[in-house]
């Protein structure tokens, strides 16, 4: 069997559908609240029955229907993977973070992502114990991971 082939749909043409779907919803709902106005503006002038009710009802009422109809022409692409499996590199800049880079380390090697995770730490010239968390951490995992020592802080350069 042919699976048939969708109509594309631009953007704008969506938007307008939905300005005309929910400006033939405020016409019905004008029309259907005529009885509403007349006894409104018994109490008050037509000018405040109107404005009352536009913000009760018409206001609320077209946008609803506008973001209503929006939703229902939004197709949104289907997930092409769902379980992916892409090799990935993380590269974290570590600076004096003793107390936070071994949570961290640890949280990456517990996920539960299919693919190969390479994480380099590359550490900025810490003062601290910086690389005996991140060698605690390669060990107690015995994972593949990378650590870079950058013996002077870099500056960044104007060109």
């Amino acid at each position: 069997m042919k699976k048939q082939k969708e109509i594309y749909v631009s953007v704008k043409t969506k938007f307008y559908l939905s300005i005309v779907f929910a400006t033939m919803w405020l016409i019905v709902s004008i029309y259907l609240s005529i009885n509403w106005i007349n006894d409104l503006s018994i109490v008050s002038n037509i000018f405040f029955a109107l404005i009352i009710i536009s913000g009760i009802a018409y206001i609320p009422g077209f946008v609803n229907m506008f973001l209503v109809i929006s939703i229902l022409f939004d197709k949104q692409p289907v997930f092409k993977n769902n379980s992916p499996t892409d090799e990935v590199t993380l590269l974290i800049a570590a600076y004096n973070e003793e107390e936070r880079i071994y949570e961290t380390l640890e949280k990456i090697k517990k996920q539960d992502y299919k693919g190969k995770i390479n994480t380099i730490v590359i550490n900025n010239n810490s003062s601290d114990n910086t690389v005996l968390q991140v060698k605690k951490v390669i060990k107690g995992y015995n994972c593949r991971m990378r650590y870079v020592l950058m013996k002077k802080a870099q500056e960044n350069s104007k060109h």
